[in-house]
């Protein structure tokens, strides 16, 4: 599983959750799960979320898989911030 196309959030929502990144993933090669989020909520706790189509999100991933796109995505972003280095 590979992230893809990470990039900053946005600003916090009217209920305080604050949009930490928007990526896509490759869960196997030839598959990609485009739109995803972080998102942190006003007590600290991070999610991910998929895209909403005909009233249910697209994808719903395990407690483990969640903690493991969630810390993938933050270090991807990290690394996309980073200044380039000559």
């Amino acid at each position: 599983m590979r992230i893809k196309d990470v990039r900053p959030g946005d600003r916090p929502s009217r209920r305080g959750f604050v949009c930490l990144a928007r990526f896509n993933i490759e869960p196997i090669e030839g598959v990609v799960v485009y739109d995803l989020t972080v998102e942190r909520a006003p007590d600290g706790r991070e999610f991910v979320y998929s895209p909403m189509r005909t009233g249910g999100p697209v994808a719903n991933f395990s407690p483990h898989v969640r903690q493991r796109l969630i810390a993938m995505a933050k270090d991807a972003l990290e690394d996309v911030s980073k200044p380039f280095a000559a």
